[in-house]
């Protein structure tokens, strides 16, 4: 896998549950760019209900949408709950 070719190792973006809808939509000419470039399968987006929430840490929000991070990792075994 070539750690270069977003096609091959995917990308996301994480926003708070908060998030003011205009820095996303301030964001969304990138957003979209980095899409196209993973191909569409490989990109993730979360937000609102999907996003960081206030009380949480990195492990609660692994943990709440189920990502498990063990050895090295496969951008095509994201498990979620959505």
């Amino acid at each position: 896998m070539n750690p270069s070719d977003l096609s091959q190792t995917g990308w996301g973006v994480l926003f708070a549950y908060d998030e003011d809808p205009k820095v996303i939509e301030a964001l969304r000419p990138l957003l979209d760019h980095r899409k196209q470039q993973t191909g569409d399968r490989l990109y993730y987006e979360y937000a609102s209900d999907e996003g960081w929430q206030a009380d949480e840490d990195k492990y609660a929000f692994l943990v709440r949408k189920q990502i498990y991070l063990h050895g090295q990792v496969d951008p095509r075994r994201r498990r979620t709950t959505f």
